[in-house]
C-alpha cells in the first residue's frame, strides 16, 4: 500500500495548538490548512446587512485584514499567496470593499463526506451543523467587523503608534468564551473603541518600560480574566489585569507577589 495517498482526518481545534497560536508568521502550508478548516463543511446562507449570501460547501467569507493579522502577512504577501492558490486551480476567489469569498476547488478531495447513517442520526447531526455553521459565520463576521472599525480608528487617530497594537488589541478583545457564542468585548456593557484603544497603546508603552511579571506564577480568577496577587506589605489578594502585575498593590501600593509571603 502507498503511504503516501489516502487521507488523515483532522480536528480543527488543531488550530488552537501552540504551534499555531504562537507561530509569529505563518507558512504557505498553515495558511492553506487554515483555508481548508474554515471553509463551509455544507451548503449554507449568510446575511451581512441587507445582503444574503449562498454559500456552497467548500466556501467562505472572510477578512483579508483578519488573515494578515493572524498570519502576521504584508497585504502584498497575502495577495500573492491568493494569486498563486488560484493560478494553480486551488481556489476561486471575490474581493469587495467589504469581504473576501474564496471557494476552495475540489473541496471534496481535502474533506470526504462521511458514510450513510441511519436517518435519526443524519436529522439530528444537520440540524447540530447548521447551527453551528451559522454560529460559527455569525461569530466571524462579528470578529471581522469590530477588526475594521478597529483599523478605522487606529488610522485615523493613532497612526503614527506601532501597528503591532492592532492585532495585539484585536487577538485579546476578540477572545471567546468558554460556551464560543460570544467574544470578549461583547461581554461589556461599554464599549468604546476609540478610548480602550487608546489606554492600550499607553498601557503597552508603560508594560515596554518595566519588567515584565511571570504570568506563570500567578494564578487565573474563575473568570480567566484576570490574575490573583497578594500585597507584600499586608498579604491581601486582590484580583489584577496582565499590565498591572507590575504596578503596586490597590491596598498599600506596595509589590505585587504570586503567592502570600
Amino acid at each position: 500500500m502507498d503511504r503516501r495517498s489516502g487521507c488523515i482526518s483532522l480536528n480543527r481545534k488543531i488550530l488552537k495548538h501552540d504551534i499555531f497560536k504562537f507561530s509569529k508568521q505563518y507558512s504557505r502550508f498553515e495558511a492553506w490548512i487554515w483555508l481548508l478548516f474554515k471553509a463551509n463543511y455544507t451548503d449554507n446562507q449568510v446575511c451581512i446587512g441587507n445582503e444574503v449570501y449562498d454559500l456552497k460547501r467548500g466556501d467562505m467569507i472572510v477578512s483579508q485584514l483578519k488573515m494578515r493579522l493572524l498570519f502576521g502577512w504584508s497585504n502584498t504577501r497575502l495577495s500573492n499567496f491568493l494569486k498563486l492558490l488560484e493560478k494553480t486551480g486551488s481556489i476561486r476567489y471575490k474581493t469587495t470593499n467589504k469581504m473576501t469569498i474564496i471557494s476552495i476547488v475540489k473541496y471534496d478531495t481535502y474533506q470526504v463526506r462521511q458514510q450513510q447513517k441511519n436517518n435519526k442520526e443524519i436529522t439530528k447531526e444537520k440540524q447540530k451543523r447548521t447551527n453551528n455553521n451559522i454560529n460559527k459565520e455569525n461569530k466571524e463576521i462579528r470578529e471581522s467587523k469590530f477588526i475594521n472599525l478597529v483599523e478605522d480608528v487606529f488610522v485615523k487617530d493613532y497612526s503614527s503608534e506601532r501597528k503591532e497594537c492592532i492585532k495585539e488589541f484585536c487577538e485579546y478583545w476578540t477572545e471567546s468564551n468558554m460556551s464560543g457564542n460570544k467574544m470578549k468585548f461583547e461581554m461589556q456593557k461599554t464599549f468604546d473603541i476609540k478610548r480602550r484603544l487608546g489606554k492600550w497603546i499607553q498601557n503597552s508603552k508603560d508594560w515596554n518600560l518595566t519588567p515584565k511579571a511571570d504570568l506563570s506564577e500567578y494564578k487565573l480568577d474563575a473568570t480567566g480574566y484576570c490574575y490573583i496577587g497578594y500585597c507584600d506589605k499586608c498579604n491581601e489578594s486582590s484580583f489584577y489585569k496582565e499590565y498591572d502585575l507590575n504596578k503596586d498593590s490597590s491596598c498599600c501600593n506596595s509589590k505585587i507577589n504570586p503567592r502570600k509571603n
